[in-house]
């Protein structure tokens, strides 16, 4: 697939429906829920050290739609961001 470096995450994006099963259009979506498909080995913090990235792979999360970065891998759209864009990861 992609191997991330640093801090990146990459995310596959769920399809955003209401309740009663409308899907919700791109332009009136403030976040986005997907799932975690590969991280990066993290951050070089000091002394050469990393810091460990918060979510892993298989993870659902939410995150800023104003901080992503399309991306497509074999005809698939996918959402590349950084660590520190991801608000939550959802249990």
């Amino acid at each position: 697939m992609i191997k991330l470096l640093g801090n990146r995450v990459l995310i596959e994006p769920l399809m955003e429906e209401t309740a009663s099963g409308f899907v919700i259009p791109e332009e009136y979506r403030s976040f986005r829920v997907g799932i975690v498909k590969s991280v990066g080995n993290g951050q070089r913090i000091k002394h050469g050290k990393r810091r460990s990235i918060p979510c892993k792979v298989g993870d659902k999360v939410v995150l800023d739609d104003q901080f992503r970065m399309p991306i497509e891998i074999d005809g698939k759209g996918y959402f590349l961001v950084s660590d520190e864009k991801v608000m939550a990861v959802l249990k």
